[in-house]
């Protein structure tokens, strides 16, 4: 129970921590695509570099603010309802958790924006699944003995350091 409940504030909250890297992936998306229409290589991968750093610099900025207002975003979140200390306690961790992984969620959307573009779609595919099924599920089970309940809020953290992974190798 308490952990349902925790993720549920998560769930509302994460919209402040994942707007960036959602943003950011959409203009790589409509982006590419032109230059990919275009033929114009260099624009494309100038595109995605810059779109990486903006990524990291805005991502490590508005993760360092939610990692230190945590608490307090959390308190905002949760509005009304009423949620026991251990409820707060770990949705206060998910959400630092969630925060640390934006970097690397904001990397891999850009990636998978511009995969989209080539019209890489086996690669595209793939990468959606590990990202959002494969590596969750994988880093849960890995951790869920040694952190318990816990893994669960790492997990956002280790599924998408599992994709960036994915992204060095292929």
């Amino acid at each position: 129970e308490g952990i349902v409940g925790s993720y549920g504030i998560i769930n509302t909250a994460s919209n402040i921590c994942l707007a960036i890297g959602c943003g950011i992936g959409e203009s790589v998306s409509v982006l590419s695509s032109v230059y990919v229409g275009e033929e114009d290589k260099g624009s494309l991968e100038k595109l995605l570099k810059i779109s990486i750093v903006y990524s990291v610099v805005l991502n490590a900025v508005l993760g360092v603010f939610v990692i230190i207002f945590a608490g307090s975003i959390i308190q905002l979140f949760k509005g009304d309802a009423v949620y026991t200390e251990e409820q707060i306690r770990l949705a206060t961790l998910g959400l630092r958790s969630l925060a640390i992984s934006t970097i690397f969620f904001s990397i891999n959307t850009c990636f998978l924006s511009y995969f989209q573009a080539m019209r890489r779609t086996l690669l595209s595919s793939t990468f959606s699944v590990i990202e959002n099924f494969g590596a969750p599920i994988v880093v849960a089970l890995i951790f869920i003995n040694t952190l318990g309940v816990n893994a669960v809020f790492w997990s956002f953290l280790g599924d998408e350091i599992i994709t960036f992974t994915y992204l060095l190798i292929v």
